[in-house]
């Protein structure tokens, strides 16, 4: 179901410490989703990632770490 309302759900960013996993539910705008072409599309999940990344300070993950994810990310980029 495709809500009109793009404050239905708050983004969701969760870490399971027992099972060792980091949960985001991160928004993607649905129109601009359907209405772009394929890069355009790659961009709106890789600025999700993005966002995952930024919300992993909160959840404990090191600088270092978060690092790595942002240098994996901007290779990605840079090969659209």
């Amino acid at each position: 179901m495709i809500r009109d309302s793009k404050n239905w759900a708050d983004e969701v960013a969760k870490r399971h410490i027992k099972r060792k996993v980091l949960e985001f539910r991160l928004k993607i705008d649905h129109n601009e989703f359907l209405n772009g072409n394929f890069s355009q599309r790659a961009n709106l999940f890789l600025d999700a990632l993005q966002r995952s990344i930024d919300k992993m300070e909160n959840l404990g993950i090191s600088l270092e770490d978060r690092n790595k994810l942002y240098g994996i990310l901007a290779s990605v980029k840079s090969e659209l």
